[in-house]
């Protein structure tokens, strides 16, 4: 259940109106939200956002937990066959306007890059660009792509929400809601690599040479 919780949020809100209907929606019975972030607080699950005053986000040790899946290990042709789709669908966004945002960059991690027969999951990083090389043109198509969403009837829960959506947007059609894959965003994935750059990874979109530059630049700073 607290992985649940956790993979929904990302990030918690404790003020805003209605912030307890989510645990209240989880937890049976009801829990306070305020004691919830407490006990996530000591377990080390969350810390102080320092971008957004009064809000919280996950730690390495949360994110883990979040990401942790509860289900089967899955065979290589499921994996192989997810691996093979989801490309299909990166090419799909790149040469689909409808997405401001293109696909830079695909990244296998995790357990599928190991000689493992029965891997827990597809972990996958994404790195996006803007398609627009105009700031102001594409910030004036984020702008419609927000406006179109919400005439279509999405509600964001906040205001960081509602500018992500032109990334969110492009990872949901990436992930088409298929188990086995389990995304992680670049900066992210960048970060856990300074902690931890020996494990196995493989690029399956992008430059390779830029993209492999990239990850051995922020796992140098491990050591600066």
């Amino acid at each position: 259940m607290l992985r649940v919780i956790l993979s929904c949020q990302g990030r918690i809100f404790p003020h805003e109106p209605g912030s307890d209907k989510w645990a209240e929606k989880w937890l049976r019975p009801p829990v306070p939200l305020g004691q919830l972030i407490a006990v996530f607080l000591c377990e080390g699950l969350l810390q102080p956002s320092e971008e957004e005053k009064g809000a919280y986000g996950l730690t390495d040790k949360g994110m883990a937990v979040a990401q942790s899946k509860a289900c089967k290990p899955i065979t290589r042709r499921t994996g192989n066959e997810a691996i093979e789709g989801l490309l299909q669908r990166a090419k799909a966004v790149n040469s689909d306007q409808q997405f401001v945002k293109c696909v830079d960059a695909l990244v296998l991690f995790g357990s599928f890059v190991t000689q493992k027969a029965r891997p827990s999951d597809v972990d996958v990083a994404f790195k996006l660009r803007p398609r627009w090389t105009d700031k102001e043109e594409q910030g004036r198509r984020e702008r419609e792509c927000i406006s179109t969403a919400m005439r279509g009837g999405r509600h964001f829960q906040n205001i960081v929400d509602e500018l992500f959506w032109p990334d969110r947007k492009v990872e949901l059609y990436l992930r088409n809601r298929v188990r086995c894959l389990s995304f992680q965003d670049w900066h992210t994935f960048l970060r856990l690599r300074k902690k931890d750059p020996g494990q196995p990874y493989r690029v399956l979109l992008g430059d390779e040479n830029e993209v492999v530059a990239g990850i051995t630049a922020a796992e140098k700073q491990q050591h600066e």
